[in-house]
């Protein structure tokens, strides 16, 4: 069983990157975080990332390629952009 000690020093080493880390009672449930498919329109799975950051950078990178880099397109969220261009993300749990 963990002391209050062995709770401050598990605090003091997370950061806030680890926001899938749930304290309940001195214990600790570690969920894993989630993974974001994306998918072109023929269904072809075209990236699969831990962060929603990662994704839009990688949407981004995409949006550039295709010409469609702001002001020629209107600004928006990296899941509208991927609507907007038919294609579809995913939001699923690690295996």
């Amino acid at each position: 069983m963990s002391t209050l000690q062995d709770y401050r020093t598990i605090c003091e080493e997370l950061t806030l990157d680890k926001v899938s880390e749930t304290w309940y009672n001195n214990l600790v449930e570690v969920q894993k975080q989630m993974l974001y498919q994306v998918y072109d329109n023929s269904e072809k799975l075209r990236g699969q990332f831990e962060s929603i950051y990662d994704m839009e950078i990688f949407m981004d990178g995409i949006r550039n390629a295709r010409d469609e880099a702001y002001p020629k397109t209107d600004r928006m969220s990296p899941f509208d952009y991927i609507k907007s261009i038919g294609w579809r993300m995913d939001i699923v749990p690690p295996e």
